[in-house]
């Protein structure tokens, strides 16, 4: 039985290193599984006592890593791979006052169907039309703004 609890511990704290390679989440649940199924069988092997202590420190160990990934995952050579490059030179945030659109024309980038992309000087939105179908380069007209949606007929 002690084999099966080095393997249950060796095979999840694996499954879950690599999770963080290959995300998905099944080879995390998995690894989890096997941790959970190592702490069952401690406590069948073991007793109560190491139970609680392997517990107390399978726990401390899973909160330590977790700190420490969180901490110092910016350092590892793979970060490119794990994270999202959210700097400054490469997001361009652009706030527009969608209400200064309202009665402006422009023309259907795609077709409408109820919604699609338009073309107002020269930039792309997203919109949806208040009624019919609008073909591909129609001319088009802003009627009114719903929230963050940008309402759109077409022109005749």
């Amino acid at each position: 039985m002690i084999s099966a609890f080095v393997f249950c511990l060796t095979a999840g704290i694996i499954l879950i290193g690599i999770e963080i390679f290959v995300p998905g989440g099944i080879l995390g649940l998995i690894g989890s599984m096997f941790l959970l199924s190592s702490l069952i069988i401690c406590f069948i092997e073991f007793g109560f006592r190491i139970g609680i202590y392997y517990l107390t420190v399978l726990a401390c160990a899973v909160m330590t890593v977790i700190i420490l990934v969180m901490k110092f995952a910016h350092l590892l050579p793979v970060r490119k791979k794990l994270f999202l490059n959210a700097n400054e030179k490469n997001m361009k945030i652009e706030i527009d006052n969608l209400d200064l659109l309202v009665g402006k024309q422009g023309t259907a980038y795609t077709v409408l169907r109820p919604t699609g992309k338009i073309l107002i000087g020269g930039k792309r939105y997203e919109a949806i039309t208040e009624g019919a179908f609008i073909q591909k380069n129609r001319q088009i007209e802003i009627i009114r703004i719903e929230g963050n949606n940008i309402i759109v007929r077409s022109k005749p």
